[in-house]
């Protein structure tokens, strides 16, 4: 009987590898709000007077966590986000049933009083939303079958010229000038790129030809991520300059993507098969609200 309802639910058909992937980056997600948040919250500060050994350690620490996001897009666009009534029925009733309890803690905490304000922080949570990254996911998901079936009937050629195109709306445009639809990367076009690049490294790459360069992923990562912090302490410390490219905590930061694509791309390699994994995984999301 058991497993039979592990076959229903597609637990036995899930790759594990990428389900404890999906565990790690909502790891990430929330250690690094606890960082940020709780633990030092004025860590966007970038005065001198504030800076130590202490905050630039734990600053690349944070860094390494910021992955998370752009990962979680990724996997999505690897395996494809498959559009379902149930599945959107049960996205908004979590998104309904913890903005009503983050709704009641405030009212709580802050001795407010009850008001029609209740309305839109549990019915309205799409449109009412105090979490960005559900407001953005909400339309990529809404937009999943539209942009499925674009990626589908494209050539692999042409996937790759829509991903660079993209990448010069994104980089170029947004990170870089901080113009366009999107320059910090905390909206739905970045979600959609994200998407794209997912989708892209399924149908081009084999995971087992990367297997034998699972050293070289790993020091990207890491390279990737030390050198982003390293511009920002020169910036903190030494050059003290405004320009867009030394923003810190954006998500179209290109080292960040190069970093994010190659810890994806390590956990692509693995070969795990564990249905406690993949029951775990399964509410993840959960946990970020």
């Amino acid at each position: 009987m058991n497993k039979v309802i592990s076959n229903t639910l597609g637990i036995n058909n899930r790759d594990s590898n990428m389900e404890l992937l999906r565990i790690v980056c909502m790891l990430f997600i929330v250690m690094h709000h606890f960082i940020t948040e709780i633990l030092v919250p004025d860590l966007f500060r970038h005065d001198m007077l504030t800076w130590d050994g202490y905050r630039s350690g734990l600053y690349l620490f944070n860094n390494l966590l910021f992955v998370g996001v752009n990962v979680f897009i990724m996997i999505s666009g690897y395996y494809g986000i498959k559009l379902k009534i149930r599945g959107f029925t049960n996205l908004y009733l979590q998104c309904a049933f913890y903005g009503l309890v983050a709704y009641m803690i405030h009212l709580y905490v802050d001795n407010a009083s009850l008001g029609v304000s209740i309305l839109n922080n549990s019915l309205l949570i799409f449109s009412h939303c105090q979490w960005w990254f559900i407001t953005s996911y909400i339309g990529l998901y809404l937009l999943s079958p539209i942009i499925n079936k674009g990626l589908a009937m494209m050539s692999i050629k042409e996937h790759l010229y829509m991903i660079l195109i993209m990448t010069f709306m994104e980089i170029y445009l947004g990170y870089i000038w901080g113009t366009g639809n999107e320059p910090t990367g905390y909206g739905i076009l970045h979600m959609i790129y994200i998407y794209s690049i997912g989708g892209y490294i399924r149908r081009r790459i084999s995971m087992d030809t990367l297997k034998s360069h699972q050293l070289m992923l790993i020091g990207i990562y890491f390279g990737c991520i030390t050198l982003m912090t390293v511009l920002i302490l020169l910036n903190v410390y030494v050059w003290h300059s405004d320009v867009m490219i030394l923003r810190p905590w954006v998500y179209n930061n290109p080292l960040l993507i190069v970093a994010s694509i190659a810890f994806f791309m390590l956990f692509a390699t693995f070969r795990i098969s564990n249905k406690w994994i993949n029951c775990c995984a399964s509410s993840v999301l959960s946990a970020y609200l």
